[in-house]
């Protein structure tokens, strides 16, 4: 237990661009696997039985709150983000 933690960071696109993904670090492996891929996904935060994340996915100035499955990197908006409400912290 608390062999692992979610974290987020930058990663470099091909083309020079920096987008946020979620990774599970497993530090008492020395391992870094990713969960997302070209998301735009931050901010995750872990359900209690570790299968799931409440994350915020921003893009084109918009900020959605979405459920990240940690397994298979899938992404579900929970609530759409728009120019009045924006979320900033899952």
């Amino acid at each position: 237990p608390g062999a692992r933690v979610l974290v987020w960071r930058d990663e470099v696109t091909r083309d020079g661009v920096r987008r946020p993904g979620l990774f599970v670090w497993d530090h008492a492996r020395g391992r870094l696997a990713r969960v997302t891929r070209g998301a735009n996904v931050r901010q995750g935060d872990p359900s209690p039985d570790g299968r799931t994340a409440a994350a915020v996915r921003c893009a084109a100035g918009t900020c959605d709150l979405v459920r990240v499955e940690l397994a298979t990197g899938r992404v579900t908006t929970l609530r759409a983000g728009t120019l009045d409400s924006v979320w900033t912290r899952p």
